[in-house]
């Protein structure tokens, strides 16, 4: 039976306040593990506002006593997720670490999208083993105030394994300054954070038992010969500190594809488990064009990784005014079948409308396939973007009547196309092409 949501804004403030202070006694008994703490939506914003007089002072109190009390109730909780809007009260912050510090996380997601924020006490916080900070304003630094807390809480968290920051106006040093010890760090995930070769050297010893590794979006600032400040996106420094300390990744997700740093570092070890790679612009002229260091990555993942290749994920940004390479240069079709063990693959094109005719990308779309289905048998997942109208996706479903495949293809804005097929699949695409 599907289970009716009644939004709390459509709810009488005094069967608000009955709720609020129930809470304690209808969450225990429900051993909960983990919660959400959405951000407040404008219409609750303007519901509390709309209260006159006595009103609001007893939502505003009734919310005060009993907020802090009902979090500090959660005594299965571990994990968290955090979502702070534009429309929170600012007096809710405090009373909200208060109760959280009482209980025993293990894991905390914060997402940020307050941009004047008010001191927040992350480090009330400690002993989390996976923090999340995303800081969703893109276009302005993280806070320093808020930077530092967030080097304080992970100064205290002394079994950390998994980091993740999303936020731009911070280094990977800032984050660790304040750390007595090494952290034996597994999973680290860092977008707009600024990385260079001498923060991952003096770092090392957090990053020596990384087995995931997320590196996108890493803009480098410094000052140039002539005084000014200029950027730089290649990571490649970093690729080549972790193969010469045999820094052996099981997932790789970056955007560092701009020499051929990382196709030495791939070529170092075997066992890696899944790939994610965005080709975006780079800021500076690339070595060489992107499908030429592309069909040497792939030259490395089939000659070290093909047995244990799971996942292969692809986004290639294009525009109007370049030749796309939608979806695989023939080189890379023809490295394709020795990823055997494949489960989940993806290509995805964004940006420009893809140049190629509808004909032309079904025809690619097609080809694609046609090498999944023939040499991927443990394939569950299939998503194929180009961009523009031309869309396609074949999802794997298990079913008790052996396998069944979903193939749905968009060829523009008024036709749609959905094939459902058994063991035949391959056999069919020639029709299904053709409706």
């Amino acid at each position: 039976m599907a289970e009716r949501i009644v939004p709390i804004s459509i709810l009488p403030v005094e069967i608000l306040l009955d709720i609020i202070k129930s809470f304690r006694q209808l969450a225990q008994p429900l051993l909960l593990s983990h919660i959400s703490i959405c951000a407040f939506c404008g219409d609750v914003r303007k519901q509390s506002s709309s209260f006159e007089g006595k009103s609001v002072n007893i939502f505003k109190n009734a919310l005060v006593k009993n907020l802090e009390g009902a979090i500090r109730s959660l005594k299965n909780v571990n994990k968290v997720i955090w979502k702070i809007g534009q429309d929170d009260p600012l007096w809710t912050f405090e009373h909200i670490f208060n109760g959280l510090s009482a209980i025993q996380l293990r894991d905390i997601k914060v997402v940020i999208s307050q941009r004047d924020l008010p001191f927040l006490r992350l480090s009330a916080l400690s002993n989390l083993q996976r923090i999340c900070l995303e800081w969703k304003k893109p276009y302005y630094a993280l806070p320093t105030s808020l930077s530092s807390e967030l080097a304080k809480l992970i100064g205290k968290c002394p079994i950390l394994s998994c980091l993740e920051v999303n936020a731009r106006g911070i280094h990977l040093s800032d984050l660790f300054q304040l750390t007595t010890s090494a952290h034996h760090l597994e999973q680290l995930s860092l977008l707009e954070v600024e990385v260079s070769p001498k923060d991952a050297i003096q770092n090392l010893h957090h990053l020596r038992h990384l087995k995931s590794f997320g590196l996108c979006r890493n803009v480098l600032h410094f000052e140039s010969d002539s005084g000014g400040l200029t950027q730089n996106l290649s990571n490649g420094e970093i690729w080549n500190i972790f193969e010469k300390q045999k820094i052996e990744l099981e997932t790789i997700i970056t955007d560092s594809i701009h020499d051929d740093s990382l196709t030495s570092y791939l070529s170092s070890y075997r066992g890696l488990e899944r790939l994610t790679l965005y080709l975006g612009k780079p800021l500076a002229a690339p070595v060489e064009p992107d499908h030429l260091l592309l069909c040497r990555v792939f030259g490395a993942l089939a000659s070290h990784h093909a047995d244990s290749l799971l996942e292969l994920d692809l986004f290639a940004e294009t525009s109007a005014d370049e030749e796309a390479f939608w979806p695989f240069q023939e080189e890379i079709l023809e490295l394709l079948p020795a990823f055997v063990n494949l489960r989940g693959f993806g290509v995805t094109e964004w940006g420009a409308t893809s140049f190629h005719s509808v004909a032309a990308v079904q025809e690619s779309i097609k080809s694609l396939i046609s090498v999944c289905t023939e040499n991927f048998p443990n394939l569950r997942r299939l998503n194929i973007h180009p961009a523009g109208d031309v869309f396609a996706r074949y999802e794997r479903h298990p079913s008790s009547h052996g396998r069944k495949y979903l193939f749905d293809t968009v060829l523009s804005q008024t036709f749609r196309y959905e094939f459902y097929f058994c063991e035949t699949f391959s056999s069919n695409l020639d029709s299904a092409f053709s409706s």
